[in-house]
């Protein structure tokens, strides 16, 4: 069914648009080619012969604008060849080089295009219809939400003789990994709520933690809630954050104390990924806060759990013969087993389905869940933002070119704003940043 998918869209994707300009020559395309387009190139080999065969690419003279902002997105573009701007979704106006590692991912996606992209010199582009761009992308998120049996991994460079992560894979996938639980706290209230507790109760509950009774009022006496009158007790903070937002807050500021380890190298790895995952939450309040159809508690909580799963690999590590390992094969295994171990403790945390699938969604550049912007997309936007002017960035599509972008620039009514809601408060992000540190 695919590979027919792919041959019927090939037929159509040859021909040109009626909304371009500039010089037309069709190209054969390779195999090789699309084995390095994401995320195109998670399709079988199959499917990718078949959509080689069926497809051509596409040459357009300098100065031909392949697609307009705000236009609705019929296709997909690649570049092959040549370079390009990305015009209106910043005043930087970035480019993309067909030799840079941008150019594997698409130039323009979403429902609406949130740029223009105009050929600076002679380009060559591969037209995709965005079916096939959905289905290369869900294949991608299903192989990152499991972990595989070790044996699915040789012959990947590096994890061959990655003893660390093949022992962590094993014992995981034989449900011999300790999760953790919920701190105390977290727990009590949580069944506590369930049996439709007063805002009195519940405050007696969080004053049973001193420290996260000491934190639920800084909150409620932050910029964050904008006060009018400072609260003096912790009755008054729950009443002014609601019961809903208490629970989400509890569980974000006890999630530190999982954040430990005896192993002084693991603990120093596990409080470099505490303060990347409260600046992350910090940018997901944040983005919630601006576009108010996302509760900015569940979006705080969120920037927080998409990295857990990194818990009980490192804690793993921790006991694990230091002379069977070193950092870059620590480092190799991160990525792959954050996700599926993050999923797994939120799902053992009774969580809703998608909080639980954000450990999975959480780097899904090109998801794209429907007209709104969606807690998962916002999480999206709050990582790619994160990682600007890290040399991460290099490897990461430009963030004007991601679905959830265009959505945000809808709801901020222009690009510039769009950014600005990234950018312009650093001293909000720090305030929240420092009530977790």
């Amino acid at each position: 069914m695919l590979k027919e998918l792919l041959m019927r869209n090939g037929t159509r994707q040859s021909m040109p648009s009626r909304s371009l300009s500039g010089k037309e020559e069709n190209r054969a395309l390779t195999v090789e080619t699309l084995k390095n387009l994401i995320p195109i190139r998670n399709l079988g080999d199959d499917e990718l012969n078949a959509f080689a065969l069926s497809q051509q690419t596409e040459v357009f003279a300098k100065d031909t604008i392949l697609c307009k902002q705000g236009e609705s997105v019929d296709s997909i573009f690649y570049l092959l060849d040549g370079l390009v701007t990305l015009e209106g979704g910043s005043a930087s106006m970035p480019t993309v080089s067909s030799d840079s590692f941008k150019a594997k991912f698409p130039l323009s996606t979403g429902k609406f295009h949130a740029v223009t992209v105009r050929a600076v010199t002679e380009i060559s582009v591969l037209r995709v219809q965005t079916r096939i761009l959905e289905i290369g992308n869900s294949i991608a998120r299903a192989q990152k939400s499991r972990l595989q049996n070790p044996v699915d991994y040789h012959g990947v460079d590096g994890l061959n003789t990655n003893i660390l992560f093949h022992s962590f894979c094993n014992q995981f996938c034989d449900q011999k990994i300790a999760l953790p639980t919920l701190p105390n706290v977290a727990i009590k209230l949580k069944n506590a709520m369930k049996k439709d507790i007063s805002i009195a109760e519940a405050a007696k509950i969080v004053q049973l933690d001193p420290s996260i009774s000491a934190k639920i009022m800084q909150i409620a006496n932050s910029p964050l809630y904008m006060p009018v009158e400072p609260v003096r007790s912790c009755l008054d903070a729950v009443k002014r954050l609601g019961m809903n937002a208490l629970r989400t807050l509890v569980v974000s500021f006890s999630m530190k104390q999982l954040f430990q380890s005896d192993n002084k190298l693991i603990q120093h790895r596990m409080e470099q990924y505490w303060k990347q995952s409260i600046y992350l939450s910090s940018l997901c309040y944040l983005i919630a806060s601006k576009v108010k159809k996302i509760d900015t508690a569940q979006a705080l909580l969120a920037g927080l759990v998409c990295d857990i799963g990194l818990i009980p690999f490192l804690q793993f590590a921790a006991n694990f013969p230091s002379d069977l390992y070193d950092e870059n094969d620590m480092e190799m295994a991160i990525p792959l087993v954050k996700t599926p171990v993050g999923v797994a403790i939120l799902k053992k945390w009774g969580f809703s389905d998608e909080m639980a699938e954000i450990p999975a969604t959480s780097e899904d550049w090109f998801r794209d869940a429907g007209d709104q912007l969606t807690l998962s997309e916002i999480i999206v936007l709050a990582k790619l933002h994160s990682y600007i002017g890290k040399p991460k960035s290099q490897r990461l599509p430009f963030i004007e070119t991601v679905p959830a972008f265009g959505k945000l620039r809808q709801e901020s009514l222009n690009p510039e704003s769009s950014l600005e809601i990234l950018t312009m408060a650093k001293s909000r992000v720090q305030k929240v940043a420092n009530i977790f540190s």
